[in-house]
């Protein structure tokens, strides 16, 4: 069986480990938690500094945004008051008192009567105003998105000039 035995040295290095080993382990977790705390401290003032400066920042562009999004707004309603104030003047001033229809007689229309100032150059408008108003809608117009209006089932097959398969045949 051995001896324990130890030298001076050794019993000095020991006893000094042994005092002073646990203020070194506490110092070194105290260490380690200063910087983990100072860490999360660092982490929680730059959100809040992200945070802040965005709030910063939607604040100042709100400041051009609203008075523009009023702005439009405004102007919107204003034109559209003033289309929807012409169209009733001009359906006012093209009634006809005498039709069942409230339709201004052929000649007396505001449009007829600005046909009439270009020396003719708007019948086209005008002819097609009158087609459509009469139909209510655009069916039968006949063209490449419609059936045809004999109401047959010949497919259209649309080229580029937008002339229909039909009409390259006559």
């Amino acid at each position: 069986m051995p001896i324990l035995t130890t030298t001076p040295q050794q019993a000095f290095l020991g006893m000094n480990l042994l005092l002073t080993g646990i203020p070194l382990g506490l110092f070194i977790l105290f260490t380690i938690a200063v910087f983990i705390f100072a860490l999360v401290v660092a982490l929680i003032v730059a959100l809040l500094g992200a945070v802040l400066f965005t709030v910063f920042c939607v604040g100042v562009a709100l400041m051009i945004v609203l008075p523009t999004i009023l702005f439009t707004t405004f102007a919107a309603t204003f034109l559209f008051l003033w289309g929807l104030g012409g169209y009733h003047l001009l359906r006012w001033a093209n009634k006809d008192n005498n039709s069942e229809s409230g339709e201004a007689p052929e000649g007396s229309a505001i449009g007829d009567k600005l046909n009439s100032l270009t020396g003719g150059r708007l019948t086209g408008f005008m002819e097609d105003a009158r087609g459509q108003n009469a139909k209510k809608g655009i069916e039968g117009y006949g063209d490449r998105f419609n059936k045809p209006a004999d109401g047959g089932d010949e497919k259209s097959t649309a080229t580029t000039t937008g002339s229909s398969a039909k009409a390259n045949q006559q």
